[in-house]
């Protein structure tokens, strides 16, 4: 039987040392599998160097989207600057890193 953690880090932020603590002792207790959730409509915790997304309909850019989600007053990005970046994703998961997105419809997939 294989072992897995799963954290929910698109609910709340966990910054870089304690995503790496948290690693660490996962390898130290035998955990074979990690699986880091990013996002949610709490919050979008990781941001590409690139965040425009062009679409059939036009070309967006996401780059407000990171963070915490949407504020107190109007719907909109809060800016609370609480997510990673692909470099600091790098330094994190100095690991080998299967990536799995999942979707749902709250979050704009189909599944």
């Amino acid at each position: 039987m294989k072992t897995a953690f799963h954290l929910d880090a698109g609910r709340k932020f966990f910054g870089k040392p304690a995503l790496k603590t948290i690693i660490d002792t996962l390898s130290e207790t035998g955990i074979e599998f990690f699986q880091l959730y990013l996002t949610d409509n709490q919050g979008f915790r990781f941001a590409l160097n690139d965040m425009t997304m062009t679409t059939p309909y036009g070309t967006y850019d996401l780059s407000k989207v990171p963070g915490d989600g949407y504020c107190e007053g109007p719907k909109g990005p809060c800016g609370s600057n609480k997510f990673h970046t692909v470099a600091d994703m790098d330094e994190i998961l100095s690991v080998d890193v299967v990536p799995q997105e999942i979707t749902d419809r709250k979050n704009g997939g189909d599944s």
